[in-house]
């Protein structure tokens, strides 16, 4: 199905920008591109996320027990995680893979290139994943370095 949709999408002169995100070209989407670029936002509202230097959070699931918080004067997060620099770096790695920017070749062992050899394209110092390497984007992430 995300083939049929590839294909469609691209004959409807929609670009894929993201693994799986499509846009008319110059009208990609800037919100999006902020997470994959690991910036700072804000969420609001129940499950809502944010992040913010290395310090994510989330808020409570359900809206009940958000406006609930909210009402009673008290801070509906519901947990947060403070990511260290490897994580941060292999997230970075992780989420700008899944972008049409691929990542740098040193990314990756010259041996894992060779056995990614129909999920990725080597574009001069970029590793891009081909559509074979979108449908694995996760598998192909595993080998990350």
């Amino acid at each position: 199905m995300y083939e049929v949709a590839d294909d469609l999408l691209a004959a409807s002169g929609l670009e894929n920008y993201e693994v799986s995100n499509w846009a008319r070209p110059g009208h990609e989407s800037r919100h999006n591109r902020m997470y994959w670029d690991q910036g700072d936002y804000r969420g609001f509202g129940s499950a809502a996320h944010s992040h913010e230097s290395g310090r994510r959070w989330w808020n409570v699931r359900t809206p009940e027990r958000y406006v609930e918080a909210v009402e009673g004067g008290r801070s509906p997060q519901s947990a947060e995680e403070i990511l260290d620099v490897d994580t941060r770096r292999i997230e970075g790695l992780q989420l700008a893979l899944r972008t049409r920017d691929g990542v740098p070749t040193v990314a990756f062992s010259p041996d894992d290139l060779r056995l990614l050899d129909d999920m990725v394209n080597v574009v001069g110092e970029q590793v891009v994943l081909t559509r074979r390497g979108r449908l694995m984007a996760n598998e192909v992430s595993l080998r990350l370095r």
